[in-house]
């Protein structure tokens, strides 16, 4: 009974979700309760079963599934760093849910912006739903200020300038697809229309 209630728990709306708890520092139920929220933040897709694990070779989605068909999503992220834990979880779940593929590397700045896009949306939905949440309430703040210094980060960039910005840097960009500081630029640049329709 103990372990068909465990089975349950593991499921989420998404797909099942496992996760690495002793690499952490911090309890499973927490862990879990972050990650789980950041999956919610999504429009909801099937998802394979997810291993999320804690490693200093981290953040990466690993192409080779474990034995039991789980895609693994390593993070590096130190105790109750959550807005850490939820910007790169929302970057490797994107790759996810993008079917990545190792092949294709030329147009992978495409998939890599969406990532980033992804990454600040998680931060700045999850800094409003947390306001009615007891454990993690105090940790709103946390969420705006590192969406906040990502964003003051990069170089700033309209809609209307996007194009001219990709033809200009389109050579870096399919040779270097994962350049943070111009993933970056047209990501914060895409985040406006993702909040308007995440669908």
């Amino acid at each position: 009974m103990k372990l068909l209630l465990f089975l349950l728990l593991s499921l989420t709306a998404s797909g099942q979700l496992r996760i690495d708890a002793g690499k952490f520092g911090v309890p499973e139920s927490e862990i879990r309760e972050v990650l789980e929220a950041t999956l919610q933040v999504f429009p909801k897709t099937k998802l394979p079963p997810l291993l999320v694990t804690n490693d200093p070779s981290g953040p990466i989605t690993l192409y080779e599934k474990t034995v039991r068909g789980e895609i693994v999503i390593k993070l590096d992220v130190h105790g109750r760093y959550w807005a850490q834990m939820i910007y790169q979880f929302a970057h490797e779940l994107t790759h996810v849910r993008a079917g990545f593929r190792p092949d294709g590397q030329e147009n992978k700045w495409f998939e890599e912006t969406l990532c980033e896009t992804a990454s600040l949306y998680a931060l700045r939905k999850l800094s409003v739903t947390w306001r009615d949440h007891p454990r993690f309430d105090s940790y709103r703040n946390q969420l705006v200020n590192y969406a906040q210094k990502v964003i003051a980060s990069r170089e700033t960039i309209s809609l209307a300038t996007l194009p001219e910005f990709y033809k200009k840097h389109e050579a870096t960009l399919r040779q270097s697809p994962k350049n943070r500081l111009l993933n970056g630029a047209m990501a914060v640049t895409l985040l406006p229309l993702f909040e308007i329709g995440p669908e």
